[in-house]
């Protein structure tokens, strides 16, 4: 079913696995044991595709698993982590739901088939009462077990065309890494039964890498015994695990591996199904009440959030420090040149609703899109240095009085988006640089540098410019929605729109991240193609909406966050949610600055740091 044969691989130069040999039948049981460092998990890596072997070759199926699409692999081979970590607070039945990306395409949405699996998933190990908890809640025992449920859904069938396969394709294999590391004897004995029972139950091949001799004896039919990437022995358990070769693995006395062997039989009861896990064989049958379709959560969010973006836009035009008439200003029989109401409405005050309403929702996305990125809930689509490329851009501008001619587009919105593009290509240069894919480590470490390096050249620019300059500079970098116009709007709007287009694609991986890189792969998802993806759209993005309104702050952090508690994490969700809401939260803040002290207009960003600087600093000491 699963063979790995004579592989090797190496970090750099230190090889980790060398010339292994094992193979896993269909309904096997396998255990790797061995030492710290003895390449257990680089070789479930190996198993799984994660990792490419240097040397040999993974086949399953007789086929190399190298050929074969990470989703047709995740489709029937799953991985579960020693501890998984989720960067939001999803909720239990929305991880089980992860493990479905492999049988959907692209823009689908799981159908009430897939709900099904996942309930039945999440059934088969107990923990459908869980299903509205947030994952973050849950104990170590308990959020073992719902990561087991993903990946039970991640093998599971939709239609009876597709369980009508071969029992090797139903069943499938689950690769465990040190499933009880860091679990009490309670939830270690848990964790043996639920896989005891979906060995015998559900006929699902294991492999799985431990410490602990008693699991292994107790559990695994076939253990491989690793030593410095190396098989020692390998053979049935009862032949393997003998004192001499427990010595050998582990580097200790005979009498003290003697002692050890002694102490084997502890898992017994597991083995003869005398001791019974806390929760129902069949997993319960509670109906989830409180499920809706994510179709519905979606529809439901956009009607929300879409209304109170459409009330902002139409009413935010007929607010400021001058009143007017809607009627006046639409009334076309009055010349435009007579009609003061139509001037302030259509020049002063629509293009700058306008323009909020477009920076809003792009900064807001955008941030959403970095956040799942660098799975941090603290990022900012200024995290990476863009801003300060389309800064740097706009003082060249301003500084040098950059003109465009005849084109109607103003120079420094020209120049800023330049000196952002400039910015994420050079960002993206320095993290591929060492990486054939986009390490997100040395992305954030480039963007971080190149940021430092480009407010240095802002103040050296900002040294030499006269006193009229660094006051326009000035305003610039406040950011402020006083120069937007059609045209600025329109040279923007296509880079903003195609960004767009990428966000609703990557927004389901953009979850599986959360997982983590080799969770996320193992689940399917292609990675390296999903990383890029989401730097380089929201980057364009981010650099769009700055070369219209300027570096207005904390847009990208405040909007997601505040998405986030009011409709979950999933990204499918919040980014529609974020792009709305960011709209009618930046034109909010716009009337603000024009209402606040009128006649005198604040600029936009002075608004947003007023509200975003104690919002950040709550969301430190809550995230603490």
């Amino acid at each position: 079913m699963l063979r790995a044969d004579n592989v090797s691989f190496a970090y750099g130069a230190s090889p980790v696995v060398r010339g292994v040999t094992l193979e896993v039948p269909a309904g096997g049981f396998v255990g790797l044991l061995g030492p710290n460092g003895s390449g257990k998990t680089t070789m479930l890596r190996l198993l799984a595709g994660t990792r490419q072997p240097q040397q040999g070759q993974v086949l399953l199926e007789g086929v190399p698993i190298a050929r074969l699409g990470r989703a047709a692999v995740a489709r029937r081979m799953a991985v579960v982590p020693q501890e998984t970590h989720l960067a939001f607070d999803y909720r239990v039945l929305e991880v089980a739901l992860m493990g479905r990306y492999a049988h959907l395409g692209a823009f689908e949405i799981e159908g009430p088939a897939d709900v099904a699996v996942a309930c039945d998933a999440l059934a088969a190990t107990g923990t459908l009462h869980l299903a509205e908890r947030p994952f973050a809640t849950l104990s170590g025992g308990e959020k073992q077990r719902v990561i087991i449920a993903a990946t039970l859904a991640q093998l599971g069938r939709r239609t009876a065309a597709d369980r009508a396969r071969t029992a090797a394709e139903e069943h499938g294999i689950l690769l465990l890494d040190e499933p009880t590391a860091s679990l009490d004897l309670k939830y270690q004995l848990e964790i043996a039964a639920l896989l005891g029972r979906l060995h015998d139950e559900r006929g699902v091949a294991i492999v799985l890498s431990t410490h602990d001799l008693s699991f292994a004896a107790g559990l695994c039919r076939t253990l491989v015994l690793l030593r410095d990437g190396s098989v020692l022995a390998s053979g049935p358990t009862s032949e393997v695990l003998t004192a001499s070769a427990v010595a050998d693995l582990y580097e200790i006395a005979l009498p003290t591996a003697q002692t050890l062997q002694t102490r084997l039989p502890v898992p017994v009861p597991v083995v003869e199904k005398r001791w019974q896990p806390p929760f129902p064989a069949n997993g319960g049958s509670r109906r989830l009440e409180t499920t809706v379709a994510a179709t519905v959560r979606l529809a439901r969010t956009v009607v929300v959030f879409g209304a109170l973006a459409v009330t902002a836009l139409l009413l935010a035009p007929l607010v400021g420090s001058t009143t007017i008439s809607l009627r006046r200003a639409l009334d076309w029989t009055t010349p435009f040149a007579q009609n003061t109401d139509a001037q302030i409405f259509f020049i002063a005050r629509l293009p700058r609703t306008l323009a909020g309403a477009f920076v809003g929702a792009t900064l807001a996305t955008a941030g959403v899109v970095f956040q799942g990125l660098l799975r941090n809930p603290l990022a900012t689509p200024f995290t990476l240095g863009v801003s300060a490329g389309a800064a740097l851009g706009a003082m060249l501008a301003i500084t040098f009085n950059w003109s465009l001619g005849a084109l109607a587009w103003s120079a420094v919105p020209a120049a800023s988006l330049a000196g952002s593009l400039a910015a994420v290509g050079i960002v993206y240069a320095l993290a591929q640089a060492r990486h054939r894919g986009l390490s997100t480590s040395v992305l954030l470490l480039a963007g971080v540098t190149l940021n430092a390096f480009l407010s240095a050249l802002i103040l050296f620019v900002q040294y030499f410019a006269n006193f009229t300059d660094t006051y326009r500079i000035l305003r610039w970098l406040m950011g402020d929605l006083d120069v937007s116009s059609y045209e600025t709007l329109g040279a923007a709007l296509p880079l903003a729109l195609a960004a767009f287009v990428v966000f609703a694609w990557i927004a389901r991986p953009l979850n599986l991240l959360s997982l983590g890189p080799d969770s996320a792969e193992a689940h399917g998802l292609d990675v390296t193609r999903t990383q890029r993806a989401a730097f380089l759209s929201a980057s364009l993005a981010t650099g769009a909406a700055v070369s219209v309104g300027g570096p207005i702050g904390f847009i990208g952090i405040i909007v997601p966050h505040l998405v986030r508690l009011l409709v979950g994490a999933d990204h499918r969700i919040v980014l529609p949610a974020s792009a709305l809401f960011g709209a009618a939260f930046l034109i909010g803040c716009d009337v603000m600055s024009r209402t606040l002290i009128a006649p005198v207009v604040l600029p936009v960003g002075i608004i947003t740091a007023l509200i975003g600087g104690p919002f950040f600093l709550w969301l430190l000491i809550r995230n603490r």
